[in-house]
């Protein structure tokens, strides 16, 4: 079932787009203010990602219903 949106759907609000960019100014003054991070300190972040998220799965659904998924390590290199 293909759903026909109008264009009007995908305009922002003048709020949505105060609120989107004020998020985007919060994250940058907050990347701005972490400091510089030591190797170490970039180590320690992904291994407590990889600790996290062990696997990853890529699932995609084609028109005929048909499934293709793939599981993998996630500090696998492709």
């Amino acid at each position: 079932m293909i759903v026909d949106l109008p264009d009007t759907f995908f305009e922002l609000s003048s709020m949505e787009l105060k609120y989107l960019l004020s998020n985007m100014e919060y994250r940058k003054t907050v990347e701005d203010n972490s400091g510089f991070k030591t190797k170490i300190m970039r180590e320690r972040e992904q291994a407590a990602k990889a600790q996290k998220y062990p696997k990853t799965c890529i699932r995609v659904r084609f028109p005929d219903k048909y499934v293709l998924q793939i599981t993998f390590l996630s500090q696998e290199k492709g």
